[in-house]
C-alpha cells in the first residue's frame, strides 16, 4: 500500500489588527522631545493633519521608516515617534552630526504616518513616561512590526 504524508503546519492565529489609517504629516521637528533626547532615546515630534489613537502605536512614518509613536493626550494631533530601525537623527542621541538628517522628509517617499496597530491603549494623562516605560514600549513595536511583515500581506 501506499502511505500518504500530509504537511501539517500549526495555524497561527492572527492578532486583532487595528484599522490601518494613513494621515498627512505637517510637521516633524528632528530636534525631538527634550525629555526622550534628555533619556537617550531617538525621537521626533510629529503634527499630523487628523486626530490620532490615543495611548502608544507602532507604524510606517513616510511609508520607509518604522516607529513607535506616543500620542500627546493634551493635543491628539502631535505625537512623540521614537525610530525603530534607522540611524539617530538627532546629534543629541548620536553624539555628532555625521549621519544626523535634520531634514527627513526628503528621503521619505510619501509625506505620511502610517498607523499600523496599538502597543498600549492608555498613557498617563499628564503625559509623564519612565525609561523602562519607553523600553518595553520600543520591544513591543519592534515585535508587532516584525510580525506583521513576516506575515505578509
Amino acid at each position: 500500500g501506499s502511505v500518504k504524508a500530509y504537511l501539517c503546519a500549526p495555524k497561527i492565529a492572527k492578532a486583532k489588527s487595528a484599522k490601518v489609517s494613513d494621515v498627512g504629516l505637517v510637521s516633524l521637528n528632528t530636534e525631538g522631545s527634550s525629555k526622550l533626547q534628555r533619556m537617550g532615546i531617538d525621537s521626533v515630534l510629529c503634527e499630523v493633519s487628523d486626530i490620532l489613537p490615543p495611548g502608544v502605536f507602532y507604524g510606517m512614518l513616510g511609508g520607509v521608516y518604522p516607529v513607535c509613536g506616543r500620542t500627546n493626550p493634551g493635543s491628539p494631533m502631535n505625537c512623540d515617534l521614537m525610530m525603530l530601525a534607522h540611524p539617530p537623527w538627532s546629534p543629541q542621541v548620536s553624539g555628532d552630526t555625521f549621519g544626523a538628517t535634520s531634514d527627513i522628509t526628503s528621503t521619505m517617499p510619501s509625506q505620511s504616518l502610517t498607523i499600523l496597530g496599538h502597543v498600549r491603549e492608555e498613557v498617563a494623562e499628564d503625559g509623564n513616561f519612565d525609561l523602562a516605560q519607553c523600553k518595553e514600549d520600543l520591544e513591543m513595536a519592534r515585535a508587532k512590526i516584525a510580525g506583521r511583515f513576516a506575515s505578509g500581506p
